[in-house]
């Protein structure tokens, strides 16, 4: 089953995040709903304005939760974590570097391509 961004996203909250992996161009996040993954262009920010690279953070995200998810269509999906640490993602058409900026496989079977 197909489904195209939605409310479904937001069942990410809670979510438990198992390890985060580097796949040659493209990144995933691995969680206890589902797997991540981000194609399109991936800025990490404390919630304080502080920026850090993914690669920075890689090994820091295993263990800790999904506390919100925010969407702007043609702009960018968010991810915070653990009510501090945000990890964005462009949805702008210059930055698009395949079909689907992110794409979530849910365990239940949903798939959302955003």
């Amino acid at each position: 089953m197909k489904v195209v961004m939605g409310k479904i996203i937001k069942d990410l909250i809670g979510a438990k995040i198992i390890e985060t992996i580097e796949v040659y161009d493209y990144k995933q996040i691995v969680t206890d709903m589902g797997i991540i993954s981000l194609f399109n262009p991936v800025k990490c920010y404390m919630l304080q304005g502080r920026a850090l690279g993914f690669a920075e953070i890689v090994n820091e995200l295993e263990n800790l939760k999904i506390t919100g998810v925010f969407f702007q269509q043609c702009s960018f999906l968010k991810f915070e974590i653990n009510n501090q640490l945000i990890v964005d993602i462009s949805l702008k058409d210059g930055d698009y570097s395949g079909p689907e900026s992110t794409v979530i496989n849910f365990f239940t079977g949903e798939i959302v391509s955003v």
